[in-house]
C-alpha cells in the first residue's frame, strides 16, 4: 500500500527561486559554514562575556544587552547566505539561531559564570 505526504504547496512568491540550481553538496556546505559561523561567534562572545565578569558586573551586563541588539542583525546575514526552499525555511532557521543565541547569553553563561 503506498500512501502519498500530499500537502498545501508553498505560494509563489515566497518560493526562492534563485536556490534550485544548486547541487545537494553546495547545498550542505554553505548551511554547515553559516551554521559553525554562528556557533563559533556564540563560543567567542561568550568567553568574552565571561572575561569581562571577572572585570565587572556593569561591563558584563551592557555587553550581553549590547549583543542582544547586535546578534540578530548579524543572524540575518548568515542566513541571507543559506539556500533554502522558501521563505519560511528561512525564517524559520533565523529564529532558531536568535532564540538559541539569546537563551545561551541570558541563562546559561550567566548560570555559568555566577557562582551560587
Amino acid at each position: 500500500q503506498l500512501v502519498l505526504d500530499v500537502g498545501e504547496p508553498a505560494e509563489p512568491d515566497a518560493i526562492l527561486w534563485e536556490d534550485f540550481t544548486q547541487t545537494l553538496m553546495a547545498l550542505m556546505k554553505r548551511i554547515v559554514i553559516t551554521t559553525f559561523t554562528c556557533i563559533f561567534s556564540l563560543v567567542i562572545i561568550v568567553r568574552i562575556v565571561s572575561f569581562l565578569r571577572k572585570k565587572s558586573v556593569i561591563f558584563s551586563s551592557f555587553t550581553i544587552a549590547g549583543l542582544n541588539v547586535v546578534f540578530p542583525h548579524f543572524a540575518k546575514a548568515m542566513t541571507s547566505l543559506e539556500p533554502h526552499p522558501n521563505a519560511g525555511s528561512r525564517q524559520g532557521s533565523l529564529y532558531t539561531k536568535i532564540a538559541v543565541f539569546r537563551w545561551v547569553i541570558t541563562a546559561i553563561i550567566l548560570t555559568i559564570i555566577i557562582p551560587f
